[in-house]
């Protein structure tokens, strides 16, 4: 196909100016829904009474406390284990 073709132009013209953004991509709202489910499943925190305790500040971030200082422990408690260590928390 010689240079001058449209369909060319086109195709090398778009592949030379255009740039991605950096990042992660921007999630759908499927997504979002989905990364919820999970970060509730992991902090431990019921399905069902969820927004009851979210209407008390105090006690969700009470909640979110401590379920997140476990979770950090253990994660730590699994990076000693992995270099065959004994950690005090």
């Amino acid at each position: 196909m010689p240079d001058s073709c449209l369909p060319k132009d086109i195709l090398y013209s778009e592949q030379s100016t255009g740039s991605r953004g950096r990042g992660r991509p921007l999630l759908r709202f499927k997504d979002v829904k989905d990364a919820v489910k999970r970060d509730k499943k992991t902090l431990d925190i019921v399905t069902g009474g969820w927004e009851r305790l979210a209407e008390d500040r105090a006690k969700w971030r009470q909640q979110l406390r401590q379920s997140s200082d476990r979770l950090e422990k253990d994660w730590i408690r699994g990076l000693a284990q992995k270099r065959g260590r004994t950690v005090s928390l």
